[in-house]
């Protein structure tokens, strides 16, 4: 599920605070529009978001976390090689 940075429940705040302890996420991208993808099927759906933010006031940070950044990873790495 796709969350905004608010609706998370305490598991998800733990990933994310792991994520921010790993380097994984900048805290400077996290605000109230920031938009989470934790599970990985989400995380092709925020890849489309982001990608479809055309105009720079409508956009929202789209960070990956838990299983969405594992996935997220293996993708790039797969393109890269």
């Amino acid at each position: 599920m796709i969350k905004k940075l608010g609706d998370l429940n305490k598991e998800e705040k733990i990933l994310l605070i792991q994520a921010i302890a790993a380097g994984e996420v900048e805290k400077d991208y996290l605000n109230d529009d920031t938009l989470i993808c934790i599970e990985e099927k989400d995380m092709f759906l925020g890849l489309m978001m982001a990608g479809s933010q055309v105009d720079q006031y409508s956009q929202s940070n789209i960070i990956c976390i838990g299983e969405a950044q594992k996935t997220k990873k293996a993708f790039f790495d797969r393109i890269n090689a």
